[in-house]
């Protein structure tokens, strides 16, 4: 049975408490895999890696993002199978589903961005005596809960 562990700081590590929850297929019953059961010490060590790499991907060319995100989906893509296989085994949707809305839609939408990134601007604006302007640039690790029906 594949068990999946945290991804932080380039690897995939065990949860700190060494315990798994059992992930069930739900068009089947059985248990199809184990995922971590983290607690507050994985969440600071994630929380930890992602400000270390924030460093770096903060000072990363605009052009080096846009190619990162635009790889991401040739990935996705090259992978779509495999990526549709997983989200209905986990969500229990049919397979149609998952290859031609979920996965379909990711890479879509990571293009998307990519484009939007590269052609993005800062804005600046006359205004009575000011000038207004719009200025883009990275401000830190978030946490996000994402949904489950849409994870990617």
């Amino acid at each position: 049975m594949e068990k999946i562990n945290n991804f932080m700081g380039g690897e995939y590590l065990p949860p700190h408490s060494k315990k798994y929850f059992e992930n069930y297929d739900p068009t089947t019953g059985e248990v199809s895999h184990l995922v971590p059961d983290s607690d507050e010490l994985d969440m600071v060590m994630a929380i930890q890696s992602a400000r270390k790499s924030f460093e770096s991907w903060s000072t990363t060319p605009i052009s080096e993002r846009v190619a990162v995100l635009y790889r991401m989906a040739d990935e996705i893509e090259r992978r779509k199978v495999e990526f549709a296989r997983a989200e209905s085994k986990d969500v229990g949707k049919p397979f149609k589903l998952a290859f031609e809305g979920d996965i379909t839609r990711t890479i879509s939408s990571l293009r998307f961005f990519a484009s939007k990134i590269a052609t993005m601007e800062d804005v600046f604006y006359q205004g009575d005596g000011a000038i207004h302007y719009s200025y883009r640039q990275p401000v830190g690790v978030c946490g996000l809960i994402t949904p489950w029906n849409l994870p990617l």
